[in-house]
């Protein structure tokens, strides 16, 4: 399966995983998000997306 980092501002990308809860019934397997505002320092929220990406890859893709 396929997992997505949410990179948005503040707490759009919590808010677009709640929508998506309720339209499935549940929170999607392998959906992460991150929130940043204009404090957050890119040199510190670029590592953690990193880390949160290697979470998320389950080192296979199918493009069938």
């Amino acid at each position: 399966m396929v997992g997505i980092l949410i990179v948005a501002h503040g707490t759009l990308g919590e808010s677009l995983i709640h929508c998506a809860s309720h339209v499935l019934g549940a929170r999607p397997q392998r959906l992460l998000q991150i929130g940043v505002t204009i404090h957050d320092d890119p040199a510190l929220i670029v590592p953690q997306a990193l880390k949160l990406v290697r979470q998320l890859d389950q080192g296979t893709a199918c493009w069938c």
